[in-house]
């Protein structure tokens, strides 16, 4: 590339290229790896939260336990949300591009071409 030109730009180009299949194995793993064992690494955490909020209950630390532990879990429960929003938006983003696809293709082969008759 020369100074004088630029790049060609965000969005990679002018066409859209999209695999439905690599959407529905994305879907999959959300669902079989992240969101699991997000769920678990959230819940590692609730005994010994608990127990030292519990050992410093009365006293400021117990306090700011308890608070740290309840914002944890509410951060985990929105991680899951996010997770579990985007692994729907996978797999109706790859069943909407492929119906698309189809109904495109059919409204096509119902214009009257002269190339049939060769």
């Amino acid at each position: 590339m020369k100074a004088e030109q630029t790049g060609a730009g965000p969005g990679g180009g002018p066409d859209l290229a999209s695999s439905p299949a690599r959407k529905r194995a994305a879907a999959n793993t959300i669902a079989t790896e992240l969101q699991p064992n997000t769920k678990k690494a959230g819940n590692r955490s609730d005994a010994s939260m608990t127990s030292a909020a519990g050992t410093f209950a009365g006293w400021a630390t117990g306090k700011g336990l308890k608070t740290a532990h309840t914002t944890w879990e509410r951060q985990v429960r929105a991680l899951l949300g996010r997770l579990d929003t985007e692994k729907g938006a996978l797999g109706s983003a790859a069943n909407i591009l492929v119906t698309t696809d189809v109904e495109r293709g059919t409204t096509i082969r119902r214009i009257p071409s002269s190339l049939r008759t060769y």
